[in-house]
């Protein structure tokens, strides 16, 4: 669980000095009146063989206490964690990739219900390349 000292942090980030250019090669910012979204758009880290066939929607919130940056999907139940925003992003990505290696690359046979479930989600978002 998330301490009450996190905050949503897009405009935080989009005026931090300590991102760098690259942190935002995978991710899409975007602010719909005082709503703010996170995508991951693409899969940058080389060790992730896979490419997004649509974005995967990400809250991302910055937790004061532990300064660390906090990635999550509550759909796919991923989360990742880092001091340093780009880091938190390709952490995410390697969890994304473990999944797929768990349950898509694995027969459904040998499969849960719950988890042919998530197979199929994982499916829905992303491809080998």
């Amino acid at each position: 669980m998330v301490s009450s000292s996190a905050k949503n942090i897009f405009f935080d980030i989009l005026s931090s000095n300590k991102l760098d250019s690259s942190s935002f090669d995978r991710i899409k910012l975007s602010k719909s009146g005082d709503k703010a979204s996170f995508e991951l758009i693409h899969f940058t880290n080389p060790n992730v063989p896979l490419k997004l066939i649509k974005p995967l929607h990400l809250d991302v919130i910055y937790e004061e206490g532990t300064k660390r940056y906090i990635f999550e999907n509550k759909l796919l139940k991923i989360f990742s964690f880092n001091e340093d925003f780009g880091k938190a992003a390709a952490e995410f990505e390697i969890s994304f990739y473990y999944l797929w290696e768990e349950y898509v690359l694995e027969d459904e046979s040998v499969l849960t219900a719950g988890a042919v479930q998530l197979k199929h989600l994982l499916l829905e978002y992303a491809e080998e390349v």
